[in-house]
């Protein structure tokens, strides 16, 4: 199966292949002004979990998919923007989320748990940032990799269980490496 997202000016939709040769549509989000800077998954049954930046309401969203249909929740205010978002699942289904806070020159990191969601700063000050991407090891830890774009440098970094911890990961790309998309 086929799946993607797209969210245009005026309406979140996402466009899933239910098969080789069929693409089905939908509005997610018919009231989102500006969906801007997404990132999707999908979970074990197939339901599609997004992120984005709602520029009109400056907030960073999760949408998400269940068999009772779509939701969206409002994880922070970001009020300059927030951009290059990230997604992934734990082995609960807990959505974890990264980017960047243009407020605050400063990569997010946000996870959700039974609770509510729990936000943390990962890093700051960053200058400019092209990208950000959230993997989760088997025992869920997160790892948050960006690429520091003036400093032409990726970086990853990881919670140790009290903080985060930043090692370079790649440099020397110039230009050719900027807002190249990572994937986990």
């Amino acid at each position: 199966m086929r799946f993607g997202s797209i969210c245009v000016a005026f309406l979140c939709v996402i466009a899933i292949g239910v098969s080789a040769e069929e693409w089905r549509s939908e509005t997610i989000d018919g009231s989102m002004k500006n969906g801007l800077y997404n990132a999707m998954t999908r979970d074990a049954q197939g339901f599609s979990h997004i992120v984005t930046y709602d520029s009109e309401e400056q907030t960073i969203e999760y949408l998400f998919e269940n068999a009772a249909g779509w939701h969206v929740e409002v994880i922070e205010a970001v009020y300059v923007y927030g951009t290059f978002p990230s997604i992934a699942l734990d082995a609960g289904g807990y959505p974890h989320v990264t980017y960047y806070d243009g407020d605050n020159d400063s990569i997010r990191y946000a996870r959700k748990n039974q609770n509510g969601w729990v936000r943390q700063t990962v890093v700051a000050p960053v200058t400019v940032v092209d990208n950000t991407l959230i993997a989760l090891n088997s025992s869920g830890t997160p790892y948050v990799f960006y690429d520091n774009g003036n400093a032409d440098i990726i970086k990853c970094a990881f919670w140790n269980g009290a903080q985060w911890v930043i090692e370079n990961v790649a440099s020397g790309f110039g230009p050719r490496g900027r807002y190249a998309r990572f994937s986990a």
